[in-house]
């Protein structure tokens, strides 16, 4: 297994700038539409200060007041707020591009990175967490982006300029607005630090709760059939419980931040005033000064009180960066780029040479297993549940890594070969029969869309399904999705039929048949053994009737091959498989009669 290097040492917020650093052209332009922005929204404080003297001085005067100049100056100040608005719109729009673009980089990484992961991942993952992390932690990712870290990048510009203007105006003022700056930011980091903690564990329960979610609903016959709806009700509730006391939680400590960092804000104000008053005194410290200065005291409060505003969201986004980057990190199967496509003679020979596999490795499901499958031949694996006959299948596609003994296919050993080159060798047909939301043509030839129209026929044709088909009002172009209902049969025939469209030397059939009643198994056994005729096959199957023409039948038992031989050879024999055959086919009283 392998991870990316250099990641864990690096912090989350260096991670998220690598990201948004990929947008470098947008983030120029909007570092630019910032400067202006706060161009104008500190020149516009001095305009306004300077209408003020300027009506200050006129109601003094004995001179008529300069209405045109006040009205100029007035105009003014009006044009700076038109291309405030402007900039900042252009910023925004800048800004909002470079957040779609890591949200979606983001996704697309994620998605990627499932394909990587071993398949013990899946297992020991509800697929509703992993669906929370590509899809909701990724959009609470991209909704504070741009009220978020983007603002606080601009509002440091602001605050170093005003603190330039401030420091001119008077040092004094500018010492009382910088400790009552510190202060609300000192409140800031207090409330973020313990609100994000209890974002974390909120992000944890809202992935738990989409985990149970998805599984309840996926699976909602099952509890309807268990009379479990009430029991589930139950159950959601006690976690939707879980999910509101850690949002309760993180919310009211976000919610503390904006009230403390306004009250100091105001306070600052107020003692601005003040002193401002007693600087006034003198006459050097004009009224329209203290005006603007106070304006200006405000924008250099304003990021401080837009961050702790934005605690919450922040602190949200800080709790999803760290569930989507512990995604990432997570073990990948190991880096097979390097290797060189092995290439066979394609026959279908396989060898299985002492395997030795347990998903926890201090308790093996396969002990001891050696086999060999000659080209052609029809291979069948009966047993109880938990024998290890699925992991067989599991360890030949390479889904695990054996931990002892080597596989080999065509006299090549499986380890040495890349995944992908070993796949294409096999069709595929298991107990789950998968089609996803698209065309019947498409999810015939998933694998092999280049398949001619005459083949994906044949095959449709051999499964029995293609009156069905014809029936249908655009045919192979018939949409799969909420409005067309199919039997779990139908979609079995449409998975056989596509392991025939692949046409490849060996075939896995995992409970194919399982899903399928006793009529519609009948009807297409026949496509089965057309699909098996002069390929390498591998069976597994709990009802024996399929299985009767198999050339070879092991019967798997706590990880060991306990018999084997052909039908009629293991009836004679009268162990374990006879026993189970003769258990599906006859009751306890037709057997002692």
């Amino acid at each position: 297994m392998k991870k990316k290097k250099g990641t864990k040492k690096e912090g989350t917020l260096g991670r998220l700038l690598r990201y948004i650093g990929q947008n470098r052209r947008h983030l120029v332009l909007a570092a630019v539409c910032a400067c202006f922005s706060t161009l104008f929204m500190l020149t516009e404080p001095i305009a306004r200060g300077k209408v003020v003297d300027m009506i200050t001085e006129g109601t003094k005067s004995a001179d008529p007041m300069d209405l045109k100049s006040i009205a100029l100056m007035c105009l003014f100040t009006l044009l700076l707020q038109i291309l405030l608005f402007y900039t900042d719109q252009k910023e925004q729009k800048l800004l909002t591009v470079v957040s779609s673009g890591v949200t979606k980089k983001f996704r697309r990484e994620l998605f990627e990175k499932l394909d990587r992961l071993p398949m013990g991942f899946f297992f020991n993952r509800a697929a509703g967490d992993i669906l929370s992390n590509i899809t909701n932690d990724t959009n609470v990712v991209g909704q504070n982006l741009t009220n978020g870290i983007f603002y606080l990048g601009g509002g440091i510009i602001t605050m170093a300029a005003a603190l330039v203007v401030m420091l001119f105006y008077s040092p004094i003022l500018t010492l009382i607005s910088i400790i009552a700056s510190l202060a609300g930011s000192m409140l800031v980091m207090l409330v973020g630090k313990l609100s994000g903690r209890f974002y974390l564990a909120q992000a944890r329960s809202t992935g738990f709760l989409d985990g149970y979610i998805d599984e309840n609903f996926s699976n909602h016959n099952i509890v309807t059939a268990y009379n479990h709806e009430e029991s589930s009700c139950r159950e959601f509730e006690q976690i939707n419980k879980d999910l509101g006391k850690t949002d309760f939680k993180a919310q009211s400590a976000s919610g503390v931040g904006a009230p403390l960092s306004t009250l100091a804000s105001y306070f600052s104000s107020l003692l601005i005033y003040l002193v401002g008053a007693y600087l006034a005194l003198d006459g050097n410290f004009t009224f329209g000064k203290l005006i603007a200065f106070v304006s200006f005291n405000s924008i250099m409060a304003t990021p401080i009180n837009r961050m702790a505003s934005s605690i919450q969201g922040l602190s949200n986004m800080s709790a999803a960066l760290r569930r989507i980057f512990s995604l990432m990190d997570e073990e990948e199967l190991p880096d097979e780029s390097g290797k060189k496509k092995v290439e066979t003679t394609g026959i279908g020979d396989v060898v299985f040479d002492h395997i030795r596999f347990g998903y926890d490795p201090s308790n093996p499901v396969i002990k001891d297993f050696s086999q060999h499958v000659r080209k052609g031949r029809k291979i069948a694996i009966v047993g109880p549940t938990g024998a290890g006959k699925t992991t067989i299948i599991n360890l030949l596609m390479r889904f695990y890594e054996i931990d002892g003994g080597r596989i080999c296919v065509d006299g090549v050993d499986i380890a040495s070969m890349r995944r992908e080159d070993l796949r294409e060798k096999f069709s595929m047909v298991l107990q789950d029969p998968w089609v996803f939301e698209g065309t019947i043509r498409e999810n015939l030839t998933f694998g092999t869309p280049d398949a001619s129209k005459e083949k994906m026929e044949q095959a449709v044709r051999a499964v029995g399904l293609d009156y069905y088909i014809r029936m249908l009002p655009e045919g192979y172009e018939t949409m799969l999705d909420s409005r067309l209902v199919l039997s779990q049969g139908q979609k079995q025939q449409i998975s056989i039929a596509r392991a025939m469209i692949a046409d490849r030397p060996m075939v896995i059939l995992d409970e194919a048949t399982s899903s399928i009643d006793t009529r519609t198994e009948k009807k297409i056994q026949q496509a089965m053994d057309q699909l098996m005729e002069g390929r390498t096959s591998f069976v597994i199957a709990h009802r024996l009737s399929t299985i009767k023409n198999a050339d070879t039948i092991l019967v798997l038992k706590d990880g060991d091959v306990i018999e084997s031989g052909s039908h009629e050879e293991l009836l004679a024999k009268g162990g374990f498989y006879s026993e189970l055959y003769y258990s599906q086919f006859y009751s306890p009283a037709v057997s002692a009669s």
